[in-house]
This record gives C-alpha cells, sequence and structure tokens, in this order.
C-alpha cells in the first residue's frame, strides 16, 4: 500500500465520535483499539443529539473556522439546518418585499409632493438667500467705496484745515502786530495831539532881568543876542502865517544870526542883529530901526488876534517902539538915549509878549483842530 493511500483516523469537531477512513479499495481501515471506543459508547450519540444539534447551530451562527471535517452525520444535520434557514429567511424576505412595496404604493405619491413641496420651498429660500448675498456684497462694495471715498475726503479737509489753521496763526499774528502797531500808533497820536508845537520849539522863559528864548538870552553877548533875535523873528514869522496875516511896510527874512526886515515900500534891507562889537555899548542905528519896525509888526499881529478874540491883552501895550506895562511904565526898545537895564527890560516884555501870542495861537490852533 502506498503512503499516499494511507489515511488516519479522526474524531468529528462537534460530537468527537471517531471516524474511520476507506481506503482505495473501499474497505475501511481498522481504528487504533487504544484510541477506539466507538461500540462501548454507542448507546450515548443518541442522548447527546440535542447537545449535537445546538452546538451545530452555534457552529453555524458563530460562524467558526473549522480545521477539520465533521463526521457525516454531524454534516447531513448542518446541512438539513442551513436549508431550514434559507427557506425562513426567504420567506422573511418575500413579507417584507411585499409589506414595502404596500408602503410604497400607498405613501410614495404624497411623500414625493411632500419632498417636492419642501425641496420649491428650500429651493425659494436658497434664491432668497442668494439675492440676500448679493444685496449683502454689493451694499458691502458700496460701503467699501464711500470709505474710501471718506477717508480721502478726510484726508484732503485735513490738510485743508492744516493750511487754514496755519493761514489763521499768521493772520493772528499780523493781527496781534497791527494792533501793537495801532496801539503805538494811537499813542503816539494822542501824544503829537497833546503836544504843542510852538512850545516845543520855542521855550521862552526868564533869567533874572534877561529874558532867554530857546536857551539864547536877549543880553550883552553879541553872539547870543543875534541868535535870540533870529529865533524871535522866526517865531513872529510862523504865528502870522498860522492865523493867516499878511504883514504891511515890512517882511521878515528869517535867517538865523543874520536875520533882516525887508522894507517893502523902497526895498531896504534893515538888519536885525548887531556887528559893531558889545550888544549895548555899540551904537548901531539900523539895528534900532530894525527892533522898532519889528515891534511895529508885533502890534499888527496882535490887532489880528484881537480881531479873533477881542477879550484877549497882551501884558505890555507897544506904542512907537515902547513897550509900557499896566502901571505905565515904559520901556524903549531902542539903543539910543537907553540904560542897558532899560533895553534888557524892553527885551524880557518883548519876549513875555510874543508868549502870549504863542499861546494865543496854539490854543486857536488846537480849537480848529478839534472843530
Amino acid at each position: 500500500m502506498s503512503a499516499y493511500n494511507t489515511r488516519t483516523s479522526f474524531s468529528c469537531l462537534n460530537c468527537h465520535m471517531k471516524q474511520k477512513h476507506k481506503n482505495d479499495e473501499g474497505e475501511e481501515e481498522a481504528p487504533n483499539e487504544t484510541n477506539f471506543m466507538a461500540d462501548d459508547q454507542e448507546f450515548e450519540r443518541f442522548s447527546h443529539q440535542y447537545e449535537v444539534n445546538a452546538g451545530l447551530c452555534d457552529l453555524l451562527f458563530n460562524n467558526f473556522d473549522l480545521d477539520h471535517h465533521l463526521c457525516e452525520g454531524c454534516t447531513d444535520c448542518s446541512i438539513d439546518l442551513m436549508k431550514l434557514l434559507i427557506l425562513n429567511t426567504e420567506h422573511e424576505v418575500e413579507e417584507y418585499t411585499e409589506y414595502l412595496n404596500k408602503l410604497n404604493s400607498e405613501q410614495s405619491d404624497e411623500i414625493l409632493d411632500e419632498l417636492e413641496a419642501e425641496l420649491a420651498k428650500l429651493q425659494q429660500e436658497e434664491k432668497k438667500l442668494e439675492d440676500d448675498i448679493g444685496e449683502f456684497n454689493e451694499e458691502k462694495r458700496t460701503s467699501r467705496e464711500s470709505m474710501v471715498e471718506k477717508e480721502a475726503l478726510e484726508k484732503k479737509c485735513k490738510r485743508h484745515a492744516a493750511r487754514e489753521l496755519s493761514k489763521l496763526a499768521m493772520n493772528e499774528d499780523e493781527i496781534s502786530s497791527l494792533q501793537l502797531r495801532l496801539l503805538n500808533a494811537t499813542v503816539w497820536l494822542k501824544t503829537v495831539q497833546d503836544t504843542n508845537v510852538f512850545d516845543a520849539c520855542f521855550k521862552i522863559c526868564d533869567e533874572g532881568t534877561v529874558g532867554v528864548i530857546n536857551n539864547l538870552s536877549l543880553d550883552r553877548s553879541q553872539r547870543e543876542i543875534n541868535a535870540a533875535w533870529g529865533q524871535a523873528a522866526l517865531l513872529l514869522t510862523s504865528l502870522a502865517k498860522l492865523i493867516g496875516l499878511e504883514f504891511e511896510k515890512y517882511r521878515i527874512l528869517a535867517y538865523g544870526s543874520r536875520s533882516h526886515l525887508l522894507v517893502l515900500e523902497d526895498g531896504q534891507m534893515l538888519p536885525l542883529f548887531n556887528l559893531n562889537g558889545c550888544a549895548f555899548q555899540s551904537k548901531d542905528y539900523m539895528f534900532d530901526a530894525a527892533m522898532v519896525a519889528f515891534l511895529e509888526l508885533m502890534q499888527q499881529l496882535e490887532v489880528r488876534i484881537r480881531s479873533i478874540d477881542a477879550t484877549v491883552f497882551m501884558p505890555y501895550e507897544i506904542k512907537s517902539g515902547v513897550l509900557e506895562d499896566k502901571y505905565g511904565q515904559s520901556y524903549s526898545i531902542r539903543k539910543e538915549f537907553n540904560s542897558e537895564e532899560g533895553w534888557e527890560k524892553a527885551l524880557k516884555s518883548m519876549l513875555r509878549n510874543l508868549q502870549c501870542y504863542l499861546c494865543f495861537v496854539s490854543v486857536f490852533l488846537a480849537e480848529d483842530t478839534h472843530k
């Protein structure tokens, strides 16, 4: 016997019964006496039939893997059990199919209508949402463009505001400067208005028995007396012009220390200064004639002043080269046949009358300015 035709005995996985294989000639092989106990245990197979069937069910439903063959009986039982399970399953499938077809036939139309209605509703909602999204995107784009425009406008406004603030600061500085200039001009104008030009330009005072005009004394000094006569001539000419007086017979030529009186009738020049040494001791008839003519011009100015204001009176009355006070004391302006003291008093009296003329004209000009 070949080794390939040798069959070994085995135990059934389910019933654990010892089985024999047939050889190639169809004869059963004798089991091993030490392992085969089938004859003595035959009666136990029927008592364990229930356990066998239960084991087969477990093998079928639990899908156990078999590592060797079952016995012929267990195999037949397993096949019968599987057929029964297949028939039951097919029956259940038929029942479920019939029930499913019944449900589909009864509810398919209604469910389809409901689903179509719900689908249409959802489609409408989707369209509405898409429209809302489109509107939102359009509003977002519009808002973004508006924001960009506003930012550009804000930057432009800020630049414009900065320029305007700069201009405002410059204007404020200029206004402050103009206000200071206006204040200075106002103060200066007030000062000028309150300032008497003649009082500022012609200062007349006394130093004992000597009259002084602009710090120049009408006394013995030849240099000072000539300059003082020049100042007196300039003052008289200015006063006459301010009140509109045109002198008769004489015209004053105020040339400082070399002032003259021009005789209008014959054009003769009378010197209003002394060139012959000491102011009083030297005799100069032309100088005396010029001083007498000067008093005559002062008398014409006095007449003009009284025509403006008749209440005005001078401290000394002028009469033909003589100045007389209110007590009747007279002082001659001539040096001839005169004392030095008398001549100085006459010059001092002449300056006092000029000072009165100056005060009147200053008041007259101030009132005219206010008018």
